[in-house]
């Protein structure tokens, strides 16, 4: 997996094809300080196949 943009170390991470999102990005150190957990895209073949807001799982989880 590719991780870029506002992470901490960008670059490729492998995990398994069960992991979910959170693993690579915790991989990767979570975001900058300019960073946002409120747009995580999920991109496939150059096409966003999903978009996540883990802000709002932390806010309910509050």
């Amino acid at each position: 997996m590719n991780l870029i943009g506002e992470v901490s170390t960008p670059g490729t991470y492998t995990v398994s094809s069960l992991s979910a999102i959170t693993i690579a990005l915790y991989a990767a150190g979570g975001t900058t300080i300019i960073g946002s957990y409120r747009k995580i895209e999920l991109i496939r073949r150059g096409k966003t196949e999903s978009i996540f807001d883990f802000a709002i799982i932390y806010i309910k989880e509050i």
